[in-house]
């Protein structure tokens, strides 16, 4: 019998980080399994410096590391990660991301 195939794609937003669990099927289809949310405003001071500030990196970071312990639980075998134009236009945008990819 074939091992199953568990995909855990993880979105970082604006506003929150959405993570989707979905088990691979025949011919490249998902079925998908659970969605967790949750609600980290990320981008809440953008606007006001060009800067992400520390507690939405925080609730965010911590939001992240729930999600993949969820994901190693589930014996998730692939990770997809994708973030919204918020980390991209942040100045420190380098800092969150080493700290995303530590937790990764």
């Amino acid at each position: 019998m074939a091992k199953e195939n568990i995909i855990s794609i993880l979105d970082i937003g604006t506003n929150s980080v959405i993570m989707l669990l979905a088990r691979s099927k025949s011919r490249g289809e998902y079925e998908p399994i659970t969605e967790y949310i949750a609600t980290t405003m990320l981008g809440e001071s953008l606007s006001e410096n060009g800067d992400l500030s520390e507690p939405a990196m925080d609730r965010t970071v911590e939001a992240i590391d729930e999600m993949i312990e969820v994901s190693k639980k589930e014996k998730s075998n692939d990770l997809i990660v994708t973030t919204s134009s918020v980390v991209r236009n942040a100045n420190n945008r380098s800092s969150f991301l080493l700290e995303c990819h530590r937790l990764l």
